[in-house]
């Protein structure tokens, strides 16, 4: 029952060539893993060099440079305030047909109240 030197090897009723056998075992045990490692790496090559762009930039207010908030700490705080009290809002729906608008409607109208949007 020795393995090694090329003897053979008595398992399960069949006679195993013990070269022969480590010989397929390495290359299942080796080779296996690092031809699906391959074939991995190789499939995210192709769809890296063929997708075509997913984002696209769009702008909110188009022509129009972008205006960066230099706030103070108060006008952060207040802003900040005036957010939490637009989103405390409950607007969680429990099930799938009943959907709360009003909740919807109410957080938007805060939302547009306490932050001006767009151009003036």
């Amino acid at each position: 029952m020795k393995c090694c030197k090329g003897e053979t090897v008595n398992c399960c009723g069949r006679r195993i060539e013990s070269k022969r056998f480590w010989r397929w075992f390495c290359v299942l045990a080796i080779g296996l893993p690092l031809l699906v490692l391959l074939v991995l790496l190789s499939t995210l090559l192709i769809k890296a060099a063929v997708v075509e762009e997913l984002y696209v930039r769009q702008e909110l207010f188009p022509g129009q440079p972008a205006v960066f908030m230099d706030l103070s700490e108060a006008e952060w705080r207040s802003q900040a305030e005036r957010l939490a009290e637009a989103i405390s809002v409950q607007t969680v729906s429990y099930e799938a047909g009943d959907l709360n608008t009003t909740a919807l409607d109410i957080i938007n109208q805060r939302l547009n109240v306490s932050f001006s949007v767009g151009p003036a």
